[in-house]
């Protein structure tokens, strides 16, 4: 569980360090913001979401641990070769190779854990595994921030500039992740499949079919919350230096801090909530606690990009950031509960697919499209087009998270996840 949480603080660093050097690069390399935000979002998840469904496969008949030293190397090479990059088609293809190598450490994360771990304790190693990407989110800001600071301070290396220089020293962490998943660990034995399924694609696509309102609901209230949390931390950095005039380390300290504090703390949050719900036989828990965390975030959201105070900014930020990150690794778990345990890695791969693409690709780019051209492109138009994010994704899942509440049950239920009496 430790090693294989390393690997996503390191997946998550190496994904989101981007966020905080859009500025140095804009300046270097003369991107607009749309094609940033293709850079961030697009670039990265257009090879995750495409092979995400085939790996899911590989995950449940290949060696797990192999698979993700396999990754790791690939993804830890791509981000060094961003920090080579000379214009916009060479880093965007580099974005594809980050995003092809880190799309197995998910499922094949996943799958070992659950053969790793009774289920008692298989909700806690979940929650831990899943914090790695907001310690990830936050190192990649305040380090990386810091990082920024003493690159400039040092004499030139090789003619780099400090944005190339801090690709390349991201990867070296993938090194040590590497060392330890060989030395530390083993491929766990799979738990056998007691019903005869094989999960193939077939039985998934009839699952799906079969309660296609909950997938389709649940997918919904997914994709606006992963929009919420990825188009924020692909902008905020920005933002914060646009609208009130701070250094890029200073944007990256700040929103690190908020990332580090109340992302980790939502996300255990949210578990801990769902679970008691369920605990307590509200066996539609999940999609009211859903509901009503993007409720409770939409007015934080708006308003916090607008702040003219830098204080008040963060205090809502943080308010905010906790609320939205509250649903997100419950997704994951309600998408279990819905899903008969033979096609669950497949259908969890399908779902993260298609949730990657909205949230992590269109998200970045779509709060860019409004800001270059709803808005003008000035210094504020960033903060506006982040707060029509909020205003446009918030209510849309709440409310496909209110209305799955039936529907959800009934789903769970047919999956053995809920007693015929309850």
């Amino acid at each position: 569980m430790a090693v294989l949480s390393l690997a996503q603080v390191v997946s998550f660093l190496d994904r989101s360090i981007l966020s905080l050097l859009i500025v140095p690069i804009k300046a270097d390399l003369g991107l607009s913001d749309t094609q940033l935000g293709l850079l961030h979002g697009l670039g990265f998840a257009i090879l995750y979401c495409l092979l995400g469904v085939p790996i899911g496969r590989l995950v449940d008949t290949g060696n797990r641990r192999r698979l993700i030293v396999i990754g790791v190397a690939f993804w830890s090479a791509m981000t060094a070769l961003c920090g080579l990059a000379r214009g916009f088609a060479s880093l965007f293809a580099a974005r594809v190779g980050v995003g092809l190598g880190e799309t197995v450490l998910i499922p094949a994360a996943a799958s070992m854990l659950s053969t790793s771990f009774p289920p008692r304790q298989l909700g806690r190693a979940m929650s831990i595994f899943g914090m790695g990407a907001y310690l990830g989110n936050g190192l990649a800001f305040m380090g990386g921030g810091a990082l920024l600071a003493v690159i400039a301070a040092m004499p030139s290396i090789a003619n780099l500039q400090p944005w190339r220089i801090a690709f390349i020293m991201a990867a070296v962490p993938g090194v040590i992740v590497i060392l330890l998943m060989l030395l530390t660990t083993r491929e766990p034995a799979r738990s056998p499949r007691p019903d005869g399924s094989d999960g193939s694609f077939g039985e998934a696509i009839a699952q799906l079919r079969a309660h296609r309102f909950a997938y389709a609901a649940h997918f919904v209230t997914s994709c606006a919350v992963s929009m919420m949390a990825n188009a924020s931390n692909a902008w905020i950095p920005t933002a914060l230096v646009r609208h009130h005039g701070i250094s890029v380390p200073a944007s990256g300290l700040i929103f690190g801090a908020v990332v580090l504090g109340a992302g980790a703390l939502g996300i255990l949050c949210g578990g801990v909530v769902a679970d008691r719900l369920w605990a307590n036989g509200r066996s539609d828990g999940y999609q009211r606690m859903f509901a009503i965390a993007c409720l409770a975030a939409l007015l934080p959201g708006i308003f916090f990009p607008l702040m003219t105070s830098l204080p008040a900014a963060i205090g809502l930020l943080a308010l905010f950031y906790f609320l939205a990150i509250m649903p997100i690794s419950a997704t994951i778990a309600a998408l279990q509960l819905m899903t008969p345990a033979a096609m669950r890695g497949l259908i969890t791969a399908l779902f993260l697919a298609g949730s990657t693409l909205v949230g992590f690709g269109i998200g970045p780019a779509f709060v860019a499209v409004m800001s270059d051209y709803l808005y003008g492109g000035g210094p504020i138009a960033l903060s506006w087009a982040l707060s029509t994010m909020v205003a446009v994704a918030a209510p849309i899942g709440a409310l496909a998270a209110w209305i799955n509440r039936k529907h959800f049950v009934a789903t769970a239920r047919a999956a053995g996840s809920i007693p015929a009496t309850t």
